[in-house]
């Protein structure tokens, strides 16, 4: 979890095995799919998709248990994105990094903790 300003606002946001059903469930796409040609987007800048980027951090929004309207309603609410704002736009990208793709070794570490009952 952290904690993200879009449009002056700040968000706090998590990527979590329930994001990938927020997103699913209100885009008809899977957000991996959506997401990995942004991987690449400091070697290649059309691999951004600003509209994607709002999906995610909506649905990552959702997941973190911010009260948020649906896409269109949060999206004209904001005053202005920017994205050039490289600590939003790097947030953002982190958090889905961290929340669905980790390494070797963290989920060694996690699966040593004591299972949730």
């Amino acid at each position: 979890m952290r904690i993200v300003k879009i449009g002056g606002i700040e968000y706090r946001i998590m990527a979590t095995p329930i994001t990938l059903f927020y997103y699913k469930k209100e885009f008809h796409k899977d957000l991996i799919s959506d997401f990995m040609p942004m991987q690449n987007m400091q070697k290649d800048i059309s691999a951004f998709d600003g509209m994607v980027f709002l999906q995610m951090a909506w649905a990552m929004i959702k997941t973190a248990g911010g009260q948020i309207p649906t896409l269109e309603q949060w999206i004209a609410s904001l005053p202005f994105v920017n994205f050039e704002d490289e600590e939003m736009v790097l947030g953002v990208i982190q958090e889905a990094q961290e929340g669905f793709f980790r390494s070797r070794e963290q989920t060694q570490e996690e699966s040593k903790e004591e299972p949730k009952q």
